[in-house]
């Protein structure tokens, strides 16, 4: 999920990047929306497509951007794993 985040948020400076440079043309415009809406999509499909491993209820509701610390369903805590440094 943050390999998307990584690219949805390198798309968006290009976009900008386009705008600052080429904003009077209709064309990128049209084009820098067209990503911003594709991005909010996309994002939100990724964010309600997790599920419990154990019962299978969908976790995109609980839990913003990060996993809730049990599931809502089944009681099952999620163990954070180790940040490699």
């Amino acid at each position: 999920m943050f390999v998307f985040y990584g690219i949805a948020t390198a798309l968006l400076g290009v976009a900008v990047g386009l705008m600052l440079a080429f904003g009077d043309l209709v064309w990128v415009r049209r084009a820098a929306l067209g990503v911003l809406i594709l991005l909010v999509v996309l994002a939100t499909a990724v964010q309600f497509r997790e599920r419990c491993p154990r019962c299978g209820m969908r976790l995109g509701a609980s839990g913003r951007l990060f996993l809730p610390e049990q599931c809502r369903g089944c009681g099952v805590d999620f163990q954070a794993s180790p940040v490699e440094g």
